[in-house]
């Protein structure tokens, strides 16, 4: 397991050149602090801190490499770290914790970001690393011989996704000792040293404790915050100090009925979850219906031009197959006449997208540009002329239907550009 600590860093160190230059959109939240220690549950789920956790999800993809050169002390810039000065958190800190075991399909990044006056802690899992061979097994391990159960506060057990569970386990030790420096108000690199365990604080001083993360990041963040909140040994502490879970293109965790179950925890104890799915996203419909039944659990909101609250949960998707067109609606979603042709598209699972859906008009920078993308007019690309030297094919050759039976979902005036496309591919 490597543990590191990242380097402390202010608004001057963000901003070497502009320290004197005052700025309406720099930092992105003034007061951050100040707003996410004093939110309690009933105030959530609030865009302020969907933004906030949205920029740490995405952000924990970044390398932490140079962190662990020299752990014992806070050096090396962080990505996710980094940003939180930008957003508002300047002087934070930021313990990394990480376990890689291939052979047991594990790759576990965590982060645990401690503010200035250490009022707040936010708990965040880096999610599915898509150039990682091994990140993509784990996801696809459901079912294994090994426990997998969550008791949800002596009521019911329920076996969770055991690929999640695994990797959550892997570094749950480390972190929950990090979480006790956390929730004592003392430094998170104190964690590190030999040292007796710090002394609880009275309910009041706690500081307020979120947890995020976006695709297998989400899905360990809502089993760790079930755990917070119905294992006794954590509830008392860590469980009350719990003010919300969000996560972002989260997959499904647990069987049909863990949704029943997380209603049932002690209401002292019970933190709102909150999951948050992109258009067509296809991971929220994982695992797929032929692998098993699986289901969603928390409060559920789609985006589609807005974040609206959803009346149920999604559903799985039919089958598996249905994922794997999803990798292949990404390239063909380039071509306009193939925009929208299948279901699912991985690129709408991408974290740049939930970043920008949250965004409330604020670049994650701080820039002055605060345009919201998707309000943006979008410029068409012109469509390049055949040259009259270059001859076309024939395309009479072939009856269209009968080699694109897909068309019939096409528009009329992709007909044309198909049947050239089909002949050129033939021959």
């Amino acid at each position: 397991m490597l543990i590191s600590n990242a380097q402390v860093l202010g608004y001057d160190d963000i901003r070497p050149y502009k320290r004197d230059v005052k700025s309406k959109n720099f930092p992105v939240y003034r007061g951050l602090e100040r707003r996410l220690a004093g939110l309690a549950r009933d105030d959530q789920p609030d865009d302020v801190v969907r933004h906030v956790l949205a920029v740490c999800s995405g952000y924990a993809y970044g390398e932490v490499e140079s962190t662990q050169r020299d752990p014992d002390e806070p050096r090396g810039i962080n990505a996710l770290s980094a940003m939180l000065v930008r957003m508002g958190l300047p002087r934070n800190r930021c313990r990394i914790i990480t376990e890689r075991n291939d052979a047991m399909l594990i790759r576990s990044t965590v982060f645990v970001v401690q503010s200035e006056n250490r009022d707040v802690v936010i708990l965040v899992y880096r999610g599915t690393d898509p150039s990682s061979l091994m990140n993509w097994l784990t996801d696809m391990e459901i079912h294994s011989r090994e426990p997998s159960l969550v008791d949800l506060g002596g009521r019911s057990a329920y076996p969770v996704h055991a690929g999640f569970y695994r990797n959550l386990r892997s570094t749950r030790s480390e972190v929950l000792r990090t979480l006790q420096f956390a929730m004592a108000r003392r430094p998170l690199e104190d964690a590190g040293k030999p040292s007796p365990a710090p002394a609880r604080l009275a309910d009041r001083e706690r500081p307020a404790l979120y947890v995020t993360g976006h695709s297998l990041g989400g899905a360990m963040a809502a089993i760790m915050g079930l755990m917070l909140m119905t294992d006794p040994a954590y509830q008392d502490e860590l469980g009350t100090a719990l003010r919300a879970v969000y996560t972002f293109g989260q997959p499904m965790v647990g069987p049909a009925g863990i949704d029943e179950g997380y209603a049932t925890v002690p209401r002292a104890y019970r933190a709102p979850v909150f999951r948050y799915i992109y258009r067509q996203d296809p991971v929220p419909r994982v695992p797929a219906a032929d692998l098993g039944p699986f289901t969603h659990f928390g409060a559920e909101y789609r985006y589609d031009g807005q974040w609206t609250a959803s009346t149920r949960p999604i559903r799985q998707m039919p089958s598996i197959l249905g994922f794997g067109g999803a990798f292949l609606a990404f390239p063909l979603e380039q071509i306009p006449i193939f925009s929208g042709l299948l279901p699912y598209t991985i690129s709408d699972h991408f974290p740049q997208n939930y970043i920008e859906a949250c965004a409330n008009h604020r670049s994650e920078y701080g820039d002055d540009r605060t345009e919201k993308i998707s309000d943006l007019p979008r410029c068409r690309v012109p469509l390049p002329v055949p040259l009259p030297s270059i001859p076309l094919p024939s395309m009479r050759h072939l009856p269209l239907p009968k080699a694109w039976p897909v068309t019939a979902r096409l528009p009329v005036s992709a007909l044309g550009s198909l049947r050239l496309l089909r002949d050129l591919t033939q021959r």
